[in-house]
């Protein structure tokens, strides 16, 4: 559960590890899904090259059609800034997901920097996608003022 802008909201997270023995489960896990977070290794260039590739994976899996593609929130994450090998800079990856569309931000899971904040931005784009969709997340309620309620005890009775 997280707090985001007052609210107490449930997330969750499946960290499949880019591992392939997890794509048999894509269907099941990407399907219903608000927002892709695509983490990649900043000192591993081969890391970010991935990240296209999951990204495809992951638009075929939760069935989501090419013209929504753009539409759909990812948010790329490039992990471990706080080692010195850097094989991919901040500047050619920003670029690269502003041409296509895709939020970006960079983060140290070690340092716990900036961690935090690439949620929030994850769950304010997963809500934004909820709303843009028109999904009610509010119990339905109604509300009747006190002359509606005054109004439907005299229909009701016999005098």
């Amino acid at each position: 559960q997280c707090l985001f802008n007052d609210f107490c909201l449930s997330v969750q997270v499946w960290d499949t590890a880019g591992t392939e023995r997890f794509q048999s489960l894509g269907t099941m896990l990407y399907r219903q899904t608000d927002c892709c977070l695509l983490v990649y290794d900043v000192s591993t260039s081969k890391s970010f090259h991935g990240v296209e590739l999951w990204r495809k994976e992951f638009l075929i899996q939760a069935n989501i059609a090419d013209a929504d593609a753009d539409n759909f929130p990812f948010v790329v994450i490039g992990n471990k800034t706080d080692l010195e090998d850097r094989q991919v800079s901040h500047k050619f990856a920003k670029e690269w997901c502003n041409s296509n569309h895709l939020v970006y931000y960079e983060t140290s899971a070690k340092d716990s920097a900036s961690v935090e904040a690439a949620f929030q931005v994850a769950v304010a784009e997963a809500l934004k996608r909820r709303k843009d969709l028109g999904v009610n997340d509010q119990p339905n309620q109604i509300q009747l003022s006190s002359e509606e309620m005054k109004r439907d005890q005299k229909a009701k009775c016999a005098c």
